[in-house]
């Protein structure tokens, strides 16, 4: 199967349909906070979303959001039913981790997603060891009504894991 990893941007002539996909997708899982179609464009944009293809198809992607010089955020992790359990989301983490030098810091509301970034080297860790530019900016990007409706809904059901991999 070929593989390819790129990151996505706005410019690329299937940028509209690939914002499409990944909307849509997020929409689809329960466990993913929605972002609206203007939200995935924005991220295109800034080049903040990576994409793995298998024989063309996007099969797993990944946001990718600065919090400062030296932490960026990882979120909407997903990779599509039919190509879960193959790795491609750590080949996706690998060539992320590659391209950008500074620490990653994620947060997730699920156990099982907490034990694969452990098992990746991520470590648990708390909003309060983040430097305070990087806690700013964590809390301004959710400064929109939908975002914080999003996340009070998750909280009411379970508590954030915060996770950082140096």
């Amino acid at each position: 199967m070929a593989i390819e990893i790129k990151q996505l941007d706005a410019h690329h002539p299937l940028a509209l349909k690939t914002a499409m996909v990944v909307k849509d997708a997020i929409a689809s899982e329960s466990n993913l906070s929605h972002r609206t179609l203007r939200e995935v464009t924005g991220f295109l944009r800034k080049g903040q979303i990576f994409g793995l293809y298998a024989n063309g198809d996007l099969a797993s992607f990944l946001f990718i959001s600065p919090l400062n010089k030296r932490v960026a955020e990882l979120h909407c992790v997903f990779t599509f039913p039919k190509y879960r359990n193959q790795g491609y989301f750590l080949k996706l983490l690998a060539y992320v981790e590659e391209k950008d030098n500074r620490k990653l810091f994620a947060v997730t509301f699920h156990a099982e997603i907490k034990e694969i970034f452990i098992k990746h080297g991520f470590q648990s860790t708390s909003l309060a060891t983040l430097p305070w530019t990087a806690r700013l900016n964590f809390l301004w990007l959710r400064m929109h009504v939908r975002r914080w409706v999003s996340m009070v809904r998750f909280m009411s059901q379970k508590r954030p894991m915060y996770l950082i991999k140096n």
